[in-house]
């Protein structure tokens, strides 16, 4: 499988730059940022997030996924303080069904949802704006499946990232394949 494991480091720099942003586009990218990195989110999904899929009690957001299926899931602090500082701040004032939407080169937010190559631009954006190299918005998913394999082991991984099967949540395992390719590199060198 393609794809890398962002490095803490990496990730705390974008957070770190994102977090000083106060308009309602860079709090947006924020919100954004987050729910990739610590909902596993797919950037196809996050255009698709309404109101009414935000579970206020529970603290949790329902994921309207591929194939159309719908799941809800907990959003751990690091997605959910950025996601609730976005919508408290400019929530009252967009009044569109999509949270998350495009916007004009005024910073001005559109009646559209943002559709995942707008994710990958605001991505590509932040990155370059906190000095770090580029990341796939996919590797935020591998990186947040990463984690919670390491912290809950893999039935829990696979609930959070809605995957039909384990063998695909344990694919996004980037610290295995990564250790994979390390034995095989000195293997074959030694061999």
């Amino acid at each position: 499988m393609l794809g890398q494991y962002i490095p803490k480091e990496t990730h705390e720099a974008v957070t770190r730059y994102l977090s000083t942003l106060t308009t309602c586009r860079g709090m947006r990218d924020a919100a954004i940022f987050a729910l990739l990195l610590h909902a596993g989110l797919r950037r196809s999904e996050i255009g698709l997030i309404q109101y009414q899929d935000i579970n206020f009690k529970e603290r949790s957001l329902m994921i309207r996924g591929k194939g159309d299926k719908h799941a809800e899931r907990p959003l751990w602090d690091e997605a959910w303080d950025p996601l609730m500082a976005y919508l408290d701040t400019w929530q009252p004032q967009l009044e569109r069904d999509h949270i998350f939407t495009a916007a004009s080169k005024n910073d001005t937010l559109r009646d559209e949802p943002l559709r995942g190559v707008g994710v990958r631009y605001i991505i590509n954006e932040a990155c370059a704006a906190a000095g770090v190299a580029s990341i796939a918005p996919h590797d935020l998913r591998r990186t947040f499946c990463t984690d919670k394999i390491e912290k809950y082991g893999e039935s829990t991984a696979q609930h959070l990232m809605r995957h039909a099967n384990v063998q695909t949540t344990q694919r996004y395992n980037m610290k295995i394949e990564s250790q994979t390719t390390k034995l095989r590199d000195k293997d074959s060198r030694h061999g």
